[in-house]
């Protein structure tokens, strides 16, 4: 086990890594097998390598790779799950809004919660279990169907803003209506004559 690891060091491996195509962003416990060092000087290590711009800390016990090409996306998977991305951001993915959010908005069982990285600021809203459905995966990011995001804007603004959003500014045309339809049904009553109300629901 090293005694005493270099700044030398850590660009070594973190170098390999994003050469490689892995390692973009790394627990302690990968680190820790990477090093040869465990708790204390490990911890005293990273921050050497985080002052000098090699590592972020991006959540307890998880780094970010500086070498390696990571998506905020990519991150707001693994530091707050179970979540997928929901709500303005997967709108504005599938053209249905056109003003892209300055954040990444994200439906979590969870805490509602805000984390800000170097990559990017990612939002955390809460949604009960009985909704955490409706989403696809591809290449570890689980993003929510069109119609789902919908309903999940809706619902989340209705519940905490007291209002639903103005459905003038989307383009409503990207979405199955006989899936928002179907969809909609799970959710509160309120919500499903606000969709009656503008013809989205019979």
């Amino acid at each position: 086990m090293k005694q005493y690891f270099t700044i030398n060091h850590w660009v070594d491996i973190l170098r390999k890594l994003s050469q490689e195509q892995r390692g973009g962003l790394l627990p302690l416990t990968v680190l820790s097998r990477l090093s040869g060092l465990k708790n204390y000087a490990l911890r005293k290590a990273l921050l050497r390598a985080e002052e000098k711009g090699l590592v972020e800390r991006v959540y307890s016990g998880l780094y970010l790779n500086k070498f390696a090409t990571v998506t905020v996306e990519e991150i707001a998977m693994l530091i707050n799950r179970p979540c997928y991305i929901s709500f303005e951001s997967a709108l504005t993915i599938y053209g249905i809004i056109s003003q892209e959010p300055f954040v990444l908005t994200c439906a979590t069982t969870r805490k509602p919660a805000n984390k800000s990285t170097s990559v990017g600021d990612i939002v955390y809203r809460h949604i009960t279990a009985k909704k955490f459905w409706g989403f696809n995966e591809k290449k570890g990011i689980l993003i929510a169907e069109p119609e789902k995001a919908f309903l999940d804007l809706l619902y989340w603004s209705g519940k905490t803003r007291g209002r639903f959003p103005d459905l003038d500014e989307m383009n409503l045309m990207e979405l199955k209506k006989e899936k928002v339809f179907s969809y909609a049904e799970k959710f509160p009553l309120n919500l499903q004559k606000y969709l009656k109300k503008n013809n989205l629901m019979e």
